[in-house]
């Protein structure tokens, strides 16, 4: 599997936005476990709500430290919003991560802030992370308020 340290990363995508579904597009560090190797939330879209996260160790295990930012779809005010490709984009250097979507800052992540509190990885941002694209069911996150009966159309992911 690839895997990258630094650089900026574009993905162009369109964002199943219905109630009952979690697509997102995410990395991994390469070395430790969750969370020791650190996730940074390129994109994930939920309940409505655009999120561009980071998580890593905590001083407990599995406990989870994070920079989360989410905005509501509706607040790009566009009706057609979920509807349109966009561009997701991650700038990552040696100080900071940044996320956008269409050129909209999403969330800034200073690394100088992301130390895990234990394990042998001190900063997992500082690492190779290797990409992931996933479209899941949220069923498994209780809402009484989610449809469970809808049908999905199956699409071909491309990747250059």
């Amino acid at each position: 599997m690839q895997a990258w340290k630094y650089g900026r990363f574009e993905i162009r995508a369109k964002v199943d936005a219905r109630p009952g579904l979690w697509p997102a597009i995410w990395t991994l560090g390469v070395k430790g476990g969750y969370p020791y190797n650190g996730e940074i939330d390129i994109m994930e879209c939920y309940k409505g709500k655009i999120l561009a996260n980071s998580f890593w160790a905590g001083k407990k295990e599995w406990e989870l430290r994070q920079d989360v930012s989410s905005r509501t779809i509706k607040s790009f005010n566009d009706p057609k919003w979920a509807e349109k490709f966009h561009i997701w984009r991650m700038d990552w250097d040696k100080d900071n991560i940044k996320i956008y979507v269409d050129n909209i800052l999403l969330n800034t992540i200073e690394l100088k802030k992301t130390i895990n509190q234990r394990g042998s990885i001190r900063n997992p941002f500082r690492q190779k992370h290797f990409l992931m694209m996933d479209f899941s069911p949220a069923d498994y996150i209780p809402d009484q308020n989610i449809r469970q009966d809808f049908q999905l159309k199956s699409r071909v992911i491309l990747v250059e």
